[in-house]
């Protein structure tokens, strides 16, 4: 969609992008998802299970994974820490 609006294809708005930002729009969207879901599960009290489908993904284990890899630790450690300070 961000390709067609910049009048360009996908492949020449993913280059570009990629040269502009220093990752691809789907690194970029990626990044986002799983700092929206940090905020959710540190703030909001949701669940993963609450989360995951929210941010756009199918599966509890693909999010899981997804968000590991991300911010280097899992979900449950972020609702877990939370539940500790309380």
């Amino acid at each position: 969609m961000l390709a067609s609006q910049a009048g360009m294809s996908r492949a020449a708005f993913a280059k570009h992008f990629g040269q502009t930002v220093g990752i691809t729009p789907i690194e970029s969207l990626t990044q986002r998802r799983m700092l929206l879901a940090s905020d959710r599960l540190q703030n909001s009290g949701e669940t993963i299970s609450g989360v995951f489908a929210a941010m756009g993904y199918e599966s509890e284990s693909a999010f899981i994974k997804a968000f590991k890899r991300v911010t280097g630790a899992p979900p449950g450690k972020l609702t877990r820490s939370k539940k500790f300070e309380d």
